[in-house]
């Protein structure tokens, strides 16, 4: 014979036990706890600045400024950013070539026998220079330096009869501007004498 299966189900009781209000605030503090300790234990995020590297050149050419010929053998000097000046002469075609930069504010100058002292960016003989701002890695090129000739006056002084002056001083007036107002002053370092001749 089969035996008789129950319908009855099983009833469970389940007892809830009250918490107290101070063991209920001492939990959510440790809860807070444990969170705050899972965030400080997070690995944080760093962003780190690439360096800056010294693969930067500046590339140009020294010419004449009234003919444009190529200067060959011309000191070019460059100076400014994070290392002292540098020297180098111009090639057979006057191209000059500074390598290995690094960032920075830089300023080029070249001088030559038979010219003016002169920089890139100046457009006249009493112009100054312009700086480059070379940023990491940049390579510029084409930065042409042109340079000015000296200039040179001759004549003879003589007195009211014809004849020559010797041993007089002669001096030489430069125009320039002042306050908008074209005026002649000596210029600078420019003076001499006549010889027997006065030549």
């Amino acid at each position: 014979m089969r035996p008789k299966c129950s319908n009855r189900r099983e009833r469970r009781t389940v007892t809830t036990v009250p918490i107290a209000r101070a063991d209920r605030r001492r939990l959510q503090v440790a809860a807070i706890f444990v969170v705050a300790l899972g965030v400080a234990a997070a690995p944080a995020q760093q962003t780190t600045t690439p360096a800056a590297s010294a693969s930067g050149f500046l590339m140009g050419r020294v010419v004449d400024a009234m003919s444009g010929a190529a200067l060959a053998g011309a000191e070019v000097t460059l100076s400014g950013g994070a290392q002292s000046p540098v020297r180098m002469l111009t090639n057979g075609d006057g191209h000059y070539l500074f390598r290995q930069l690094s960032p920075g504010r830089y300023l080029i100058a070249a001088s030559t026998p038979g010219y003016l002292y002169g920089g890139f960016g100046q457009t006249r003989t009493t112009g100054s220079p312009q700086s480059l701002d070379l940023t990491n890695g940049e390579q510029r090129g084409g930065l042409t330096i042109r340079l000015w000739p000296h200039s040179s006056i001759s004549g003879i002084v003589t007195d009211d009869d014809g004849e020559p002056v010797g041993a007089c001083r002669v001096r030489v007036f430069q125009r320039t501007y002042v306050n908008g107002r074209p005026m002649f002053v000596p210029a600078p370092q420019v003076a001499g004498a006549t010889d027997d001749r006065g030549v």
